[in-house]
């Protein structure tokens, strides 16, 4: 009968437990979800930057909560290459690579736009980085 009593009050002491795993599960699945969706309808649009952030503010809620689970916090570089990849995927033809152009002096990537290099801060003509 004690062991009984015993084992009753462990499960009444595990049912908050339970519940907020699954509630945490739940909530992992819908943001992978809303992630995925958010990929999906940018693919429709790929010129559309509000459904480009869109789909980081959701990529980087889903990365939140899948680091939580897994027991780290912060952010990773990882989660931020991993989107990048994604979307990059879902924008097709349009890579990172060829939205951006080589710098004339140290040869990195930048945005075609750009007055000065990011990497060794050469200042840049309008007509050198448009071509």
């Amino acid at each position: 009968m004690e062991t009984l009593a015993i084992v009753a009050i462990c499960a009444l002491l595990a049912v908050p437990a339970i519940r907020a795993a699954l509630a945490q599960a739940k909530a992992l699945r819908d943001a992978e979800d809303a992630y995925r969706a958010a990929l999906e309808v940018l693919g429709t649009d790929s010129e559309n930057n509000s459904l480009r952030q869109d789909a980081l503010t959701k990529g980087r809620h889903f990365a939140e909560l899948a680091r939580k689970k897994a027991g780290s916090n912060g952010v990773a570089i990882f989660d931020e290459v991993a989107m990048t990849n994604d979307l990059t995927a879902r924008l097709g033809s349009k890579s990172g690579t060829e939205m951006t152009v080589p710098c004339p002096e140290c040869a990195e990537q930048i945005q075609p736009r750009a007055r000065r290099c990011r990497f060794c801060g050469v200042q840049l003509q309008a007509e050198a980085t448009a071509a």
